[in-house]
């Protein structure tokens, strides 16, 4: 029987695949606030899946070059197998930090 996904599930399952396109096209939190307009701190809650992001979800796909169906496309059961093993209360993993690299944006993306 096919699981279905929780709306918590969903929102984790984005954040974690855009900080994993975040991180392959190079870019720190702040880099990727920087190119889309936002705030780091916002960066973090949308890869935590806290935060809505329906009007930046375009600007993150270009920053990224990540397909948009990519970030959308159902959960497979490994990610939500993952996110459930990190979330034994339901609240959230521990914070991380994410270190500032030193190249420039625009360097790194060029919108």
């Amino acid at each position: 029987m096919v699981r279905l996904a929780t709306e918590h599930e969903l929102r984790m399952v984005l954040g974690h695949r855009i900080r994993e396109a975040r991180r392959r096209v190079g870019l720190s939190q702040a880099e990727l606030a920087e190119c889309i307009g936002i705030h780091q701190p916002s960066v973090s809650c949308i890869e935590n899946g806290r935060t809505p992001l329906r009007h930046n979800l375009d600007r993150i796909v270009e920053a990224t070059r990540t397909p948009l169906y990519r970030l959308l496309e159902a959960p497979t059961e490994e990610e939500l197998d993952r996110i459930a093993a990190h979330q034994p209360d339901g609240r959230g993993r521990p914070k991380k930090r994410d270190g500032g690299g030193g190249a420039a944006v625009a360097e790194k993306v060029r919108l």
